[in-house]
C-alpha cells in the first residue's frame, strides 16, 4: 500500500484502516521485543550480503565476514557452528583454521560498547549479557540487572587487553563466550573463548560510513550468533517500512505546500574555540528523510564565522558532548556559540517560527548509574545506545519538532521509550532515568505493550489529516495557512 499512500485523498480512510490492521497483525506476531521464529536463513538463501557483512550458510554452520565501511577497518571472519555439532575446518576449499569460532546460539556475552545494548534488548537477548560497564549504559533495565547482580559490572577503555575489563572477562564463571567490541577496539580483550579461538567480535554499528538504516541492519549481523535471523529480518523490514512511510508523508506535505521545503539542517560540535560541521552518512540520511538538506561545509570556524555560515540554516543539531547534560541549559549553549536574540541580525535558528537548535541529550541516565564504583561518573545518553535500532522513532522525534510541534494528535515520544532531541530554544530539561525496578518496568512495558510503535502510527495518521492544522499560534516552524485555505485544498484533493 505504500505506493498509494496519498495524503488527503478519498481512499485515505481505507488505507489507514488497512495499515492499522496490518500493524496490529504484525505486532501480534512480533511485538516490539521480538520472540518466536528462529533458525531461518537471512534472505532464505545460501549466501546473504549487506553493505557491512556477508554470511555463507553451510550444514549447521555459518561463515560471517565483515566488510570495510570506513577507512582503517580490517575485514573480520567468524565461524559459527551449531551446538552439538563439530566446528567445521573447511568451507569448500577454504581452510577455517585460526578464525574466531563460536558455537551458536551464544549464551554468555560481555559488552563494553553501549551501542550494542539497544540491539541486545530489541532482540530479547538481555539475559545473555553477563558483563557490562553499566556506567556507559543508558538502559534502566541493564542498570537494574547490574544492581540485582543479574549482570556483573566492570569498567575499561578502548583496547583493554591488560586492564580491569579484560581481567574481569577472564575471571567470569561460567566463561564468557563472546565479547562485543567495535571497529575502534573499544573493550577488546585479546582473549580466547571456550573454543580456543579469539572471542572478540567487532560489532561496527556506529560506523561513520553507514547510513541510518544500514546501522539498523546490523541487527541481522548480531542475530547470526544467536540463531534468530528471522526475528532480526522481520524487525528490520518493519523499521524500514515505518521510515519510508514517514518520509513519504513529509515529502507529500511539502509538495502540497502544507509544510515548508528547502530547509537546511546542520550537525555541529564545538571544541575549544572552534566549531566544525559533520557530513556523516547517517546524519545526511536522517535530514533528507525529514525533508531537510544537510549543510556540511569543511574546515573549522570561529563563532563569528559560524554565524555567517548558518545564516540560511533552519535546524542546527549541536552534538558537542556534555558529561552532565542535566546541568547544561540554553544559557550555556548560547554562551558557547556566542548567540543572542540579535546575533548577526537574527539567525533563523534563534526564532521558533523559523528554526530550532537541538541537542542529542534529551534522555540520559543518572550520574550514579550502575553499582560499579567509577572514578569519573557521567550521565550517559540514550543517543549512543538506542537510535541505531530505532530509526523510525528518531525520525518521528525530529519531524515532530521541525514541523508539527504542538499539533493535536502529534505527541512527544511516550514514557518508557528512548527520547533523543532536546529543544534548546525552549530550554527543555533532560529526562533522567535511573536503574530502579519501576523505571525498568516502564521501559519493558513500552515494548511489550507496543506503546512506542503506537505513537509513531498515531503521528502518521495525524499527518494524513494535515489539512486540519488550522490552529493559529502553533509553536512550530510549519507554515500553517488559514483553516479555510487548507479545507479548500482538502476538498479539491477529495
Amino acid at each position: 500500500m505504500r505506493g498509494t499512500d496519498q495524503i488527503g485523498r478519498g481512499r485515505r480512510g481505507a488505507t489507514t484502516t488497512m495499515r492499522r490492521a496490518t500493524c496490529a497483525l504484525f505486532a501480534l506476531a512480533m511485538s516490539f521485543r521480538l520472540t518466536g521464529v528462529h533458525a531461518a536463513r537471512l534472505g532464505g538463501a545460501a549466501t546473504y550480503e549487506t553493505t557491512s557483512f556477508k554470511v555463507e550458510y553451510g550444514t549447521d554452520y555459518k561463515i560471517v565476514t565483515t566488510k570495510v565501511t570506513e577507512t582503517g577497518m580490517t575485514p573480520k571472519t567468524y565461524v559459527l557452528y551449531k551446538h552439538g555439532t563439530t566446528a567445521p575446518t573447511m568451507h569448500g576449499s577454504t581452510s577455517l583454521s585460526g578464525f574466531p569460532t563460536f558455537a551458536y546460539p551464544v549464551e554468555r556475552v560481555a559488552a563494553y560498547v553501549s551501542t550494542a545494548m539497544g540491539y541486545m534488548e530489541q532482540l530479547g537477548l538481555r539475559s545473555k549479557l553477563v558483563l557490562v560497564d553499566a556506567a556507559n549504559v543508558h538502559s534502566p533495565c541493564i542498570q537494574y540487572s547490574e544492581s540485582r547482580s543479574l549482570i556483573t559490572g566492570s569498567t575499561g577503555h578502548w583496547s583493554d587487553t591488560t586492564g580491569i575489563w579484560a581481567t574481569d572477562v577472564a575471571a567470569m564463571t561460567p566463561a564468557v563466550e563472546m565479547v562485543l567490541t567495535d571497529e575502534y577496539g573499544t573493550g577488546a580483550t585479546g582473549l580466547n573463548g571456550p573454543t580456543g579461538t579469539p572471542m572478540d567480535v567487532e560489532f561496527a554499528s556506529s560506523n561513520g560510513g553507514l547510513g541510518m538504516l544500514q546501522r539498523t541492519e546490523q541487527v541481522k549481523f548480531l542475530s547470526l550468533f544467536f540463531d534468530i535471523e528471522a526475528d532480526a529480518e522481520a524487525y528490520y523490514n518493519d523499521q524500514v517500512d515505518r521510515w519510508n512511510l514517514q518520509t513519504t508523508a513529509v515529502l507529500q506535505n511539502q509538495a502540497r505546500g502544507h509544510i515548508p521545503s528547502g530547509l537546511k539542517c546542520a550537525w555541529v560540535s564545538k571544541s575549544g574555540s572552534t566549531i566544525t560541521f559533520s557530513d556523516a552518512s547517517y546524519k545526511r540520511e536522517l535530514c533528507e528523510a525529514a525533508g531537510l538538506t544537510l549543510h556540511a561545509p569543511t574546515g573549522t570556524y570561529t563563532t563569528t564565522a559560524f554565524h555567517a555560515e548558518v545564516q540560511n540554516v533552519a535546524i542546527i543539531i549541536d552534538e558537542t558532548y556534555q558529561f552532565t547534560p542535566s546541568t547544561y541549559t540554553k544559557a550555556n549553549l548560547w554562551a558557547d556559540f556566542a548567540l543572542s536574540d540579535s546575533t548577526a541580525g537574527g539567525l533563523p535558528v534563534l526564532s521558533t517560527s523559523t528554526g530550532r537548535i537541538l541537542r542529542l541529550d534529551k534522555h540520559v541516565s543518572d550520574i550514579l548509574n550502575g553499582v560499579y564504583n567509577h572514578a569519573n561518573p557521567e550521565e550517559t545518553h540514550a543517543w549512543f545506545e538506542d537510535p541505531y535500532v530505532h530509526p523510525a522513532l528518531v525520525l518521528q522525534d525530529l519531524t515532530r519538532i521541525v514541523y508539527w510541534e504542538g499539533v493535536a494528535g502529534v505527541e512527544p515520544i511516550a514514557a518508557g521509550c528512548p527520547k533523543f532531541f532536546r529543544d534548546m530554544n525552549a530550554d527543555e530539561n533532560v529526562q533522567v532515568t535511573g536503574g530502579s525496578y519501576d523505571e525498568c518496568a516502564l521501559w519493558d512495558n513500552a515494548r511489550t505493550q507496543k506503546t512506542c510503535l503506537a505513537k509513531e502510527l498515531q503521528q502518521r495518521e495525524t499527518i494524513e489529516g494535515l489539512y486540519l492544522l488550522a490552529a493559529s499560534g502553533v509553536d512550530s516552524i510549519v507554515t500553517v495557512t488559514t483553516f479555510v485555505a487548507l479545507a479548500i485544498v482538502a476538498i479539491i484533493a477529495y
